[in-house]
């Protein structure tokens, strides 16, 4: 929300009370957030609403109406922009093709039909060598992804780059760990008895999400079944 956006666009906060775990596209994870305003597919959205009350803040300063104006005519089209621009590097693809759109709102579709935890899929992704197990195996439904990955496979045929040398850009934009609400809670009943290894533990995977630390694999799983979808409030 606004209080929560800075200027540049970035969250300063841990205002959204959590990271997504399996993809989904009206995820809430604020319990008092019962109509779903800010859920995961409403933040554009959301976004243009908080940059129209930053032009209400410094109407005093700037020509209001003209503010309005620029902002609904290059919002949408900016976010696109920026938005597609993190969507090709999560993908790894590198050359531009006018279908790609389609290949992206493909992916999010299939995704969220076949249950499967967002961060684990993108860093599988990122070393992904046309073997299709090393993807469906870490999802619930397989079918919806299968097809999928054959259209990603043709798509990547396109590309000028090695795989080698994809793999390791995308190893740099798709982290290995997020912070988990259960992990969080875990840690934090730990610490509140006085052993402080797990908060040291997720200090160093927070300092370097990106890269692998093998004796920390278990901070990376997908968040088990009866730890999903943990909704807070502002007081939690």
């Amino acid at each position: 929300n606004t209080d929560n956006m800075s200027i540049d666009g970035r969250t300063i906060d841990y205002g959204p009370f959590a990271f997504l775990d399996d993809y989904e596209s009206g995820y809430v994870c604020n319990h008092t957030d019962v109509d779903g305003r800010y859920s995961f597919k409403n933040q554009p959205g959301i976004a243009h609403w908080n940059l129209h009350k930053l032009a209400e803040a410094i109407a005093p300063i700037v020509n209001y109406d003209r503010a309005l104006e620029v902002l609904d005519k290059t919002f949408g089209t900016t976010y696109e922009e920026h938005y597609l621009g993190i969507m090709y590097k999560k993908m790894g693809l590198y050359e531009k093709d006018e279908k790609d759109i389609e290949l992206f709102k493909w992916m999010l579709g299939s995704l969220e039909s076949a249950t499967i935890d967002y961060t684990l899929f993108f860093r599988t992704l990122s070393r992904y060598d046309g073997k299709k197990s090393s993807i469906l195996d870490i999802a619930v439904y397989q079918a919806p992804l299968s097809e999928w990955l054959d259209a990603y496979d043709k798509r990547l045929k396109k590309e000028t780059i090695s795989t080698q040398e994809r793999h390791t850009q995308m190893l740099g934009v798709n982290p290995k760990y997020i912070l988990k609400n259960h992990i969080l809670q875990e840690a934090i009943e730990k610490a509140e008895q006085g052993e402080y290894s797990m908060i040291e533990e997720l200090l160093v995977v927070a300092h370097s999400p990106f890269e692998e630390h093998e004796e920390l694999e278990h901070l990376a799983k997908a968040t088990p079944k009866e730890a999903k979808n943990i909704k807070l409030s502002c007081s939690s």
